[in-house]
């Protein structure tokens, strides 16, 4: 997808305090743990190509202020309140936000509490702060012109293939159909077919 900007998500959670430093910041720089007032901090987020937000849950963390009794009820509350953010030009950015215990099967490591696809992924996450808006033309993790989409391709070339597209194929797909072209055995467990 064309990178049409970043949504400011640490700066956005700060003017809507969920996140709360201990000291202002009036220049643009990377949050980092140690500029974080954890006793006031309800939700932090990591950028990217999509926003990661972590809730400051009590008994999880070590500063938590959140009831886990409260974590839902306030993920709805961020999710609404997302939904009145616009652009520079007054446009409301449509987010979608997922919840990783409802669309992965199971989560590893330590998930998210939150995903925020920022605009359905039009515009970037931005973790740093100190910018004076929610909505920024920069890239703070270095030149960038395209950001991800949800759909991939999946391009193979070689011997005996003749041109023609496949549409919709599942990534599960990728691996037995490589391990077929070399002629290995698929595992009996594995997820996906051969699709050319």
């Amino acid at each position: 997808k064309a990178f049409k900007g970043g949504f400011c998500i640490n700066q956005w959670l700060i003017e809507n305090g969920y996140l709360v430093l201990k000291e202002e910041v009036n220049m643009v720089k990377k949050i980092s743990a140690e500029m974080i007032d954890w006793k006031r901090t309800k939700v932090w987020a990591e950028g990217g190509y999509y926003a990661r937000c972590f809730f400051n849950i009590k008994g999880r963390e070590i500063s938590g202020t959140i009831d886990m009794g409260e974590v839902e009820r306030l993920k709805e509350k961020i999710k609404s309140e997302l939904g009145f953010v616009k652009d520079e030009k007054g446009f409301f950015l449509k987010h979608k936000v997922l919840f990783p215990e409802k669309i992965y099967v199971e989560c590893n490591g330590i998930p998210p509490d939150m995903m925020i696809y920022p605009d359905d992924l039009n515009y970037r996450a931005i973790s740093s702060i100190g910018h004076d808006s929610f909505i920024t033309n920069q890239n703070d993790s270095g030149p960038d012109g395209a950001n991800h989409d949800y759909e991939g391709l999946f391009i193979l070339t070689g011997k005996g293939l003749e041109h023609k597209k496949v549409k919709q194929i599942s990534i599960y797909d990728v691996l037995p159909t490589i391990l077929s072209r070399m002629d290995m055995p698929l595992p009996e467990d594995i997820k996906g077919k051969v699709v050319v």
